[in-house]
């Protein structure tokens, strides 16, 4: 009861009427991509790189083409969310799918061993993971609190993500995980940082073409998603 009342105050506090209409979506969603982040850990953690870079790329692709689906056919939010809790229920069962009839599951190789170290890497991940998040949309929660319901419809449209380079870096970050895990553990810090400024390049060679060909386009392009 104590929970609930805190969740509610929280809710009043960020004036988000979305939190208190849809808040099991919105808490099953980080829920359903958490354990597919963990599978493709898993699948990266055993070499099949291909296989968890197919599976988070098309996944991503799946989820934005099946909310953006949603909002076209019904115009309503709550379609929405949950066709968007849906195709990540889709991703999370065929990555589940594929790590028991391809790879036997997850009993097929000792797994749960050096507990403390991977509780202590999972909160480090995890607490980095969302005060990124936190601060990316910080935005959404101060203009919410202190501007009242219709300012924050017009800044969470006029704020549209095109998600091009998130896909792919969240793509590259899933891929490098288990190369950074796996030469922190051989102490090969002159390895982790060749393969640093590996990423970096391949950050950098499709980020920047990208933001130059969106300013190059921005105005046609604001005109066609807002007409």
């Amino acid at each position: 009861r104590h929970r609930n009342v805190t969740c509610l105050s929280g809710i009043r506090w960020l004036n988000m009427a979305i939190l208190a209409d849809a808040f099991w979506l919105l808490a099953v969603h980080p829920v359903l991509l958490m354990l597919t982040s963990a599978c493709d850990c898993y699948l990266t953690a055993r070499q099949r790189i291909r296989s968890s870079a197919m599976f988070e790329i098309g996944g991503q692709g799946a989820v934005s083409l099946a909310t953006v689906a949603a909002a076209y056919a019904t115009r309503r939010l709550d379609v929405v969310l949950l066709a968007l809790v849906a195709a990540r229920g889709v991703q999370l069962a065929a990555l589940l799918a594929y790590i028991h009839h391809r790879m036997h599951g997850f009993a097929a190789e000792r797994y749960f061993f050096g507990l403390r170290e991977q509780i202590r890497y999972g909160v480090t991940l995890g607490v980095a993971g969302t005060l990124s998040m936190m601060l990316a949309r910080l935005g959404d929660f101060f203009v919410s609190r202190y501007y009242g319901t219709e300012v924050y419809a017009v800044y969470s449209v006029g704020c549209t993500e095109i998600p091009v380079i998130q896909i792919f870096t969240q793509s590259l970050a899933m891929v490098a995980l288990s190369q950074f895990a796996a030469l922190e553990l051989q102490h090969d810090r002159e390895g982790i940082r060749r393969l640093w400024r590996k990423i970096l390049t391949s950050t950098y060679a499709v980020t920047l073409p990208t933001i130059a060909f969106l300013l190059l386009i921005a105005k046609p392009l604001i005109v066609f998603m807002f007409t």
